[in-house]
């Protein structure tokens, strides 16, 4: 079996701009799970959102991320600049704050 690549995902969960995710299918469960257990009003919004990042991570924040991981914690991307550059380029007319 193969080992599952770190991926990258836009709007996964509410309160996370990037969640980074080894999951080998991390957007299909994903909708799964939205179309199981969220409202139905909330539906389209966050299929719309939910998607696979396009642009490069840095390599530094691909770093953290593995030492975080390893050390049972999550990276927080909130607050980092390029994180939120690259959100503005490929989320446009995103609701997130």
């Amino acid at each position: 079996m193969t080992e599952p690549k770190l991926a990258y995902i836009w709007h996964m969960y509410h309160n996370q701009l990037i969640t980074a995710t080894f999951y080998s299918r991390p957007i299909q469960k994903r909708r799964e799970v939205i179309k199981e257990r969220k409202p139905a009003s909330e539906h389209k919004p966050r299929l719309r959102l939910l998607k696979r990042i396009k642009g490069k991570i840095p390599a530094y924040i691909t770093k953290k991320v593995l030492t975080d991981y390893v050390g049972g914690m999550r990276f927080n991307f909130n607050s980092q600049k390029s994180i939120i550059a690259l959100h503005k380029k490929e989320c446009k007319n995103c609701p997130w704050d």
